[in-house]
């Protein structure tokens, strides 16, 4: 069985504290360890949401839009 390469997403999330995480899982340890409680996959969607965490285009830095808050990265 063939390992494979990790996959690097085309954005970066922006936390409230100006860290910026590779993806969810590393968010939201960083917000569980300010914070002093976990945060779920689904608590974590709702920031990004409400535009408390922003998602961030790796390439040029653009805001990706709210509307587009939960879209996964297809490209592979």
């Amino acid at each position: 069985m063939e390992q494979q390469e990790p996959t690097q997403r085309d954005w970066i999330y922006l936390l409230p504290g100006g860290q910026s995480a590779e993806d969810m899982k590393s968010g939201r340890m960083i917000l569980s360890e300010q914070s002093g409680h976990s945060f779920s996959s689904e608590s974590f969607r709702s920031l990004v949401k409400k535009g408390v965490i922003k998602k961030i285009n790796r390439f040029d830095y653009s805001i990706t839009t709210l509307s587009d808050a939960t879209t996964k990265n297809n490209n592979k």
